[in-house]
């Protein structure tokens, strides 16, 4: 493999998990020979393009565990789609800084760039490794058993739900129904994971969580009404919730100029 620099990014929504990623990233490149310096982009692909970068490799051990246990994106996050005429600045940064290995943590349009940035720099004969680090709530890239941040999405959501039957328990007088709708594409695995709090059938339009406690209907759908169901959905995985805000990355952002 060839010898040169790293570069992490974060991109789209973030998840309680998603600065775990980046810290699970930074300790293998530094442990890695043929990484020399680590970067990491502020505000994804535009921050790379803008040339503003951490050097991650200096920050302090402390802040790279406490990553583990902070909520938010560290770096900063873009949606930016990127653009034909995006390629040959994100191509010259890349020569600029030596970076050879291209790290983002994302979902499905990430993914995308990843394989775009890597494609574009193969066709001009420059040696480029892209990663994909798994990232969304929505629990719909492919390739993938289960994505980091779904779990912990899908266990607040059944939280949530169960709430929710209680607090149509009490209102029944006043509210007779009560809709909980979430996020998730169109793949409905967070409604199908909130199945969890009370499940008892499904509906064409999403799913009837009775609470042991009450008589009134709880329907909790996605977006677009079409949740799947699966067999487990969450019981599988080890959920924590970071209950509070450990650090933040040391230093401002700054572009490097050498």
């Amino acid at each position: 493999m060839q010898k040169g620099n790293a570069v992490i990014g974060q991109s789209g929504g973030p998840t309680s998990v998603i600065n775990s990623s980046l810290a699970g990233v930074i300790e293998a490149a530094v442990l890695y020979s043929n990484i020399g310096d680590i970067y990491g982009m502020q505000f994804g692909i535009e921050g790379l393009m803008q040339e503003w970068m951490y050097d991650l490799g200096k920050q302090p051990s402390t802040i790279i565990k406490g990553l583990r246990s902070t909520p938010s994106s560290a770096l900063g996050s873009s949606r930016h789609k990127v653009t034909e005429e995006d390629f040959p600045l994100i191509l010259e940064v890349l020569k600029k800084y030596s970076i050879r290995y291209f790290f983002m943590i994302g979902g499905n349009d990430t993914m995308d760039t990843i394989n775009r940035v890597e494609t574009y720099c193969r066709d001009k004969k420059y040696e480029l490794t892209g990663i994909g680090i798994p990232k969304t709530v929505d629990n719909d890239l492919f390739g993938t058993d289960h994505t980091p941040g779904f779990a912990s999405a899908a266990r607040s959501n059944i939280l949530n739900v169960m709430q929710a039957g209680i607090l149509a328990r009490d209102m029944q007088k006043v509210d007779r129904f009560v809709i909980y709708q979430t996020i998730g594409r169109d793949a409905g695995w967070l409604a199908a994971a909130r199945n969890r709090a009370a499940p008892t059938r499904r509906l064409s339009d999403g799913f009837w969580a009775r609470n042991k406690t009450t008589s009134v209907p709880v329907y909790s759908i996605s977006f677009s009404s079409r949740p799947t169901l699966c067999s487990e959905p969450i019981t599988r995985f080890s959920v924590s919730f970071a209950t509070r805000v450990s650090c933040s990355l040391e230093g401002a952002p700054r572009k490097y100029c050498r």
